[in-house]
This record gives structure tokens, C-alpha cells and sequence, in this order.
């Protein structure tokens, strides 16, 4: 028993997968550059007062006349030999980020992606009104789940299930 799909409505279910993927990506992007903002602003008091601290610290050493030695430097730093990462801002890394933005990244991967416009140019190339998943199989389009799966997210199907 061959499967054929009607050449229209898969060309609209495969570019519904891909507008839905960017949305993702997009949503993805806001999401992070919130979770940036909010980490940045939550540890401006703190960094902040520790550089006010290490800077009047400094500031009266400088004053002094003569040698500075490490032990002043430490106490104007808080009793921290080091200019620690701790003490000062740093951007969160790629695991803090992935542990508190939960919004995915894509419905696609970006070898499902590549796929998916291979499939909507052999379907622009297309002649008929249908083709069979054998054609489609032939010209190396082999996993076409994810792209129904990612047209279906907007309406809140679940394929497969």
C-alpha cells in the first residue's frame, strides 16, 4: 500500500513547521535576554558595593604616602586576597542559562530544518497534485515526523500520541 500526500497541504504543513520553529528560536532569544537582564539587575547591589569598597579602599592607600602592601590591598577588598569572579559581575554562562530558561530552542533541529526546505523545493519542483512517500523517500527525504510534529504545535496536537 503506497501513501500519498497532496503536494498543497504538504507544502503549507512544512512551511507552517518552519514559521513555528523560528517563532521558537525567536521566543527562545526574548527569553534569554530577560533571564540576562533580570541576573544582571538582581546582582548590581551587591557587585556594586563590593567595587565602591575595593575603590575608597584603594583610594585611601593611594592617598598614604609610600609602599602598598598586599595585606592593605586584601582588607580594601573585603578580606579577599583575589578579585574573584565572586565578588564582581559576571554574565551567567551557558549552564545557568540553560538551567533557569526553560523555553526550548527550536522545534526543529538544524538537520530536521535542512530537510525540511529539501522537501519544499522537491515539492516546488513537482509536477502532480500528489506525491507518494516512496518519491519522497527516493530523493533522501526519509524522517518527515518532526516537521508534522512542529506544524502541529500551533494548534496543540500531538502527533504520534
Amino acid at each position: 500500500m503506497s501513501v500519498t500526500f497532496n503536494r498543497t497541504q504538504l507544502i503549507t504543513v512544512a512551511n507552517r513547521a518552519l514559521r513555528e520553529h523560528e517563532k521558537a528560536k525567536a521566543d527562545r532569544t526574548k527569553a534569554v535576554a530577560k533571564y540576562r537582564t533580570e541576573h544582571a539587575t538582581k546582582d548590581a547591589d551587591r557587585t556594586r558595593a563590593n567595587a565602591v569598597r575595593l575603590r575608597d579602599g584603594l583610594t585611601k592607600l593611594l592617598r598614604k604616602s609610600g609602599p602598598i602592601h598586599m595585606d592593605d590591598v586584601r582588607d580594601a577588598n573585603g578580606g579577599s586576597r583575589y578579585l574573584d569572579a565572586d565578588r564582581f559581575y559576571t554574565e551567567p554562562g551557558e549552564y545557568l542559562i540553560k538551567e533557569n530558561v526553560t523555553v526550548k530552542s527550536g522545534l526543529l533541529t538544524p538537520a530536521q530544518v535542512i530537510e525540511t526546505r529539501s522537501l519544499l523545493q522537491v515539492l516546488g519542483a513537482a509536477t502532480g497534485d500528489t506525491i507518494s512517500a516512496n518519491e519522497l523517500k527516493l530523493l533522501g527525504l526519509k524522517n518527515l515526523g518532526p516537521v508534522f510534529a512542529a506544524a502541529a504545535a500551533q494548534s496543540g496536537k500531538q502527533v504520534g500520541a
